[in-house]
């Protein structure tokens, strides 16, 4: 099964959990470049992430999945829109995404979580303003252009 549709499943479970009045906290975190077997929960012998490991062993680790570009902005933009790069249109290093009200982030925005991004983003990063209005729809913006 692609992270496309496992991205899928696990909200559709999250809006039943919050349905059901359980609210799950989710913490997703994406790592450009790092191999399928960097980490110790991956059974690598020489890495040590104990942290990376906790959480996996508590949580969901996507075992099978596929990046939909070698580069690390498209397949971003398409872990977050659920949608392949011909579909959202992020091709380079200088497109936005055109609809941000459609991302998972915001979708569980308008559900009612408290939403957050830490790190990269890398799209369209010489846009200041677009810069300012990405930050502002997080309720925590800990993030980077570059």
């Amino acid at each position: 099964m692609g992270i496309l549709l496992r991205v899928a499943v696990f909200l559709i479970a999250a809006s039943w959990a919050h349905a059901a009045g359980v609210r799950p906290n989710i913490v997703f975190i994406l790592a450009d470049d790092l191999r399928y077997d960097a980490l110790g929960s991956a059974g690598n012998p020489v890495l040590k992430t104990p942290n990376l490991d906790r959480l996996a062993a508590r949580g969901t680790s996507f075992t099978r999945a596929f990046a939909p570009s070698p580069i690390c902005a498209i397949s971003r933009a398409s872990v977050l829109t659920g949608q392949y790069p011909r579909r959202h249109g992020v091709n380079d290093f200088g497109t936005q995404i055109a609809d941000m009200s459609q991302t998972y982030p915001m979708l569980l925005q308008q559900g009612g979580y408290y939403v957050g991004f830490i790190g990269k983003w890398g799209l369209d990063a010489a846009n200041k303003g677009y810069f300012k209005r990405l930050a502002a729809s997080f309720d925590f913006w800990g993030g980077s252009m570059e």
